[in-house]
């Protein structure tokens, strides 16, 4: 942990700190992997690519976790090229372990892979409904206003899964209004007034959002006021 902490803070030494550090692995490769997992944030050449992914592969079954957190953190901050087919490959094949993680790696690599982005986008969505509450999680930290992975498929599927999170649901449409406000059409308005028990505020906050792009919503707005007032006025 100290040479990671180092390696981020002195760009000069951060190279020869990652060899040492994935030297030392070998020893102990469980601590080595849980440490690089949980570290490995800060963006910079030194602590992502090709070498940490060959480490999370190779000692995988060391510590499952920790190489999640590896191919996740790459996926944000390494070149899209690190994350090879290949390996995209062995972590897919190995989502059950970690579900959010997964879609978090396609995702994250998909919002600065052009080439690849349809692809990952849909390859995520087709595995979006195996564990709901990671799922929508994932959404929400990765790609909730990145414009190039936004789209009405994503948004349905937060819809259908928002019990399983919906603080984080709730939190991902108001980010997804403010970013992409076509994606909210009459039909996903509806599915959203039926989820407005689960966030009730939330929800009129949407409506306030889009309301400044159409005025035509502010008519849902006073529709649906009756059933949550005090949320309504909370949003007004």
């Amino acid at each position: 942990s100290v040479l990671l902490h180092l390696a981020g803070k002195d760009p000069k030494r951060a190279e020869a700190l990652s060899a040492r550090f994935r030297e030392l692995a070998a020893q102990h490769p469980a601590e080595a992997l849980g440490a690089a997992g949980y570290l490995l944030y800060e963006p910079g050449p030194a602590l992502h690519g090709a070498p940490w992914l060959a480490m999370a592969r190779e000692r995988y079954d060391a510590n499952p976790e920790g190489a999640w957190g590896v191919a996740a953190s790459a996926a944000r901050h390494a070149p899209a090229e690190a994350l090879t087919p290949e390996l995209v490959d062995f972590f897919a094949a190995r989502r059950a372990d970690r579900p959010q993680e997964y879609l978090e790696m396609l995702f994250e690599l998909a919002a600065h892979d052009a080439a690849r982005r349809e692809d990952l986008v849909a390859r995520a969505l087709r595995d979006f409904d195996a564990a709901p509450k990671e799922s929508v999680e994932a959404a929400y930290d990765s790609v909730r206003d990145d414009v190039n992975v936004l789209r009405p498929a994503l948004v349905a599927a937060v819809v259908r899964h928002a019990t399983a999170a919906p603080e984080k649901a709730w939190d991902f449409f108001d980010a997804a209004a403010r970013t992409v406000p076509a994606l909210f059409d009459a039909a996903t308005l509806d599915a959203l007034e039926k989820l407005a028990p689960t966030g009730a505020r939330k929800f009129f906050g949407v409506l306030h959002i889009l309301s400044e792009k159409d005025s035509a919503v502010l008519d849902r707005f006073v529709r649906a006021l009756p059933a949550h007032p005090a949320d309504a006025i909370d949003e007004a």
